[in-house]
């Protein structure tokens, strides 16, 4: 995970944090942030919320789904 961090903040200027207490607030509220990266039975795969003119839209960028 920290070779992922490492890369992500360096090259995108994106933070990843596995604290707690920000989880928790993630869980509570999923819309405060815009993007999440999971990892399911060693798969990397991220969520991602767009805004449209319909309103927010949450897309699974799987690369596993079709």
């Amino acid at each position: 995970m920290s070779v992922l961090r490492e890369a992500l903040e360096t090259t995108h200027g994106v933070g990843i944090s596995g604290d707690a207490a920000l989880v928790t607030a993630a869980l509570e509220d999923p819309g405060v942030n815009e993007a999440y990266l999971l990892n399911l039975r060693e798969h990397w795969f991220s969520i991602r919320r767009l805004e449209t003119a319909s309103g927010p839209r949450w897309y699974n960028l799987n690369s596993l789904n079709k």
